[in-house]
């Protein structure tokens, strides 16, 4: 799927902990890269806490690549596409490590590079990787 830019994302998280929930110890995180000028990110975390002994947190980051990042690739003699690709593809690599299956994580890798070397994002001859 294609998506035109600038994109714009809103993204509501719910989790409700109802009062047979007690001493759960939960997080919630969503973090947001943006890739496009004038992309945006809504975030909208939301807990609905019924139960009285709870350990609950909520979060969101958003952010752009940064100069910085890039720089520190650059320093060290590496070309700014293969910095590039390796911080995109990083960002979500996070997620990738936490599945079980070997089989699996190596399938979602290889659609996930794929899908962002098809918009432009990577470098699809670059190789970037767990």
């Amino acid at each position: 799927m294609r998506v035109a830019f600038p994109m714009r994302l809103s993204f509501l998280q719910v989790k409700t902990f109802f009062r047979y929930a007690q001493q759960t110890d939960a997080g919630q995180l969503s973090r947001s890269l943006l890739l496009a000028p004038r992309a945006t990110v809504n975030v909208k975390p939301n807990l609905q806490i019924i139960a009285d002994d709870v350990k609950c947190s909520h979060g969101a980051a958003i952010s752009d690549l940064e100069e910085e990042q890039l720089f520190y690739f650059r320093a060290r003699g590496i070309d700014a596409e293969t910095a590039r690709s390796a911080l995109v593809f990083s960002f979500g690599a996070e997620v990738l490590q936490h599945l079980s299956y070997e089989s699996l994580r190596k399938r979602v890798e290889a659609l996930v590079k794929g899908s962002l070397a098809a918009e432009g994002l990577i470098d699809s001859s670059i190789p970037v990787g767990l």
